[in-house]
């Protein structure tokens, strides 16, 4: 078709606004539909989500607080955990109670001394160290390796009878700020006090006479000050199960 100059650039001006037409209404379309995928999918999608994290959130918080509950309703005590195992200590044929869970190790293992000084045991002498699993309780047993000497003492104020062991001894625990440590010993009766009255003595070196054998213990504890006295409940359940085999 032969267009004159002037009609022929109207119509090449008409095809240009067309194809922009034609292009702009793609664009308006394929907005159109992408917002509707936006509102009719994603949308919902993302609220559903937010939901289901919501809910997770509310069950989690809502375990947490059973759990923190039943925590604080839970008894406290730990003087009578069950089971309890018994353990040989075959150097010295000494028997013991322990918690289940509960560890203990030889350590400083070594020849027992010659001459005078010696026990006459015919072995080695070592020490024994009882942990509970979370590392706040150490107790350590100190079984003889050699002859000591030890002059009778007024027994410390904060001394506290766990048990009676005769007619005229008791088994006591203080706690010494040198040691930083709760210290077991035999104490006796009827001994005067500087004041006159009649008082528990110990020896300056503490031990416990147990079947025949002598042993100094003591207990440190680094636990929080709440679950204190209970452990000191369980280790003086712990000490008075320490028998002769």
């Amino acid at each position: 078709m032969n267009l004159e100059p002037e009609s022929k650039y109207r119509y090449e001006q008409n095809r240009k606004f067309l194809v922009f037409a034609g292009a702009l209404g793609v664009v308006i379309l394929l907005s159109i539909a992408c917002m509707a995928v936006y509102g009719f999918y994603v949308i919902p999608r993302q609220a559903a989500q937010r939901n289901n994290q919501q809910a997770t959130l509310v069950a989690q918080n809502l375990k947490v607080n059973q759990a923190l509950t039943a925590r604080a309703n839970a008894p406290t005590s730990t003087t009578t955990p069950a089971p309890f195992f018994q353990y040989t200590i075959d150097m010295y044929g000494l028997n013991l109670e322990l918690p289940m869970g509960w560890i203990i190790q030889e350590a400083n293992r070594r020849p027992e001394p010659p001459g005078i000084e010696s026990l006459a045991m015919g072995h080695d002498c070592a020490d024994y160290i009882v942990t509970n699993p979370e590392g706040s309780a150490r107790l350590t047993i100190y079984p003889p390796c050699e002859a000591s000497e030890g002059m009778p003492i007024v027994c410390p104020s904060d001394m506290v009878s766990i048990a009676d062991s005769g007619t005229d001894k008791v088994i006591g625990r203080y706690f010494d700020d040198g040691r930083g440590a709760y210290i077991y010993t035999q104490a006796f009766t009827g001994t005067s006090s500087p004041n006159g009255q009649d008082a528990l003595s110990c020896y300056d070196n503490p031990i416990l006479a147990i079947d025949g054998a002598f042993i100094r213990i003591e207990f440190q504890y680094v636990g929080i000050d709440a679950g204190k006295e209970a452990m000191l409940k369980l280790i003086d359940q712990i000490v008075l199960s320490i028998k002769k085999r």
